[in-house]
């Protein structure tokens, strides 16, 4: 099992740096200039800093989300708001917060 989790955090690290290479942009490692090689550790790291609040039902993005997360996640290829804000769809049944 560990051995799948490290494989799938090496291909979002390897979509990662195709996009940097692709957009010619860099992302920012904690304490240093942007880079186009970003590291699993960061990427994971910026990962983990993403929130959601779910009031009511509804799920938003905090307005002190940490937007450099939500980068990655673009770098990725996903869309945060599907990601993230849209309710998980389990056969006809939606699961909410």
């Amino acid at each position: 099992m560990f051995i799948l989790v490290l494989l799938i955090a090496s291909y979002l690290e390897y979509r990662v740096r195709q996009s940097i290479k692709k957009l010619g942009v860099g992302v920012y490692q904690p304490g240093t200039k942007p880079t186009a090689t970003p590291s699993t550790k960061t990427v994971m790291g910026e990962l983990s800093l993403i929130r959601v609040d779910s009031v009511d039902g509804k799920r938003t993005f905090p307005g002190d989300l940490n937007l450099r997360g939500l980068d990655i996640v673009v770098l990725a290829g996903f869309d945060p708001g599907e990601l993230y804000l849209k309710p998980l769809m389990l056969g006809n049944t939606a699961m909410g917060p």
